[in-house]
């Protein structure tokens, strides 16, 4: 008996991705490259970026609500990664390193939290 396959872009994530129409900001403490958080979810997020970032490799994020009312520190592995052809900036998939443990799990939480109420008004 054969499994049937995933058709390819078939959507593999555990967890809904929330656009964040522009109310997070996110900087890579150990670099001065400053990234755009495009959507996210609990499992992690897509961001895009002057430089590109190597696949597979460990980042720490300083990601933060616009308006200052709220920071954290999150660290991410790069997923997968494809350039723009309209601007020449990159597009990266991250995923939240595992396991997060309840106090990353409850800050990664209260960030998805916080941009739907923003986004949703």
């Amino acid at each position: 008996m054969s499994v049937p396959s995933e058709s390819p872009g078939a959507e593999r994530r555990q967890h809904p991705r929330v656009p964040v129409g522009g109310q997070v900001h996110a900087t890579l403490p150990d670099q001065a490259q400053d990234v755009t958080i495009l959507d996210l979810s609990r499992g992690g997020f897509l961001l895009e970026s002057a430089e590109p970032f190597t696949v597979g490799s460990l980042h720490q994020f300083r990601v933060a609500l616009k308006d200052g009312r709220w920071m954290t520190l999150l660290t991410a592995r790069s997923m997968h990664g494809r350039s723009r052809p309209d601007n020449g900036r990159h597009l990266t998939g991250f995923a939240f390193v595992e396991p997060l443990g309840d106090d990353a799990r409850a800050r990664v939480h209260m960030l998805v939290e916080h941009v739907t109420s923003v986004v949703s008004y």
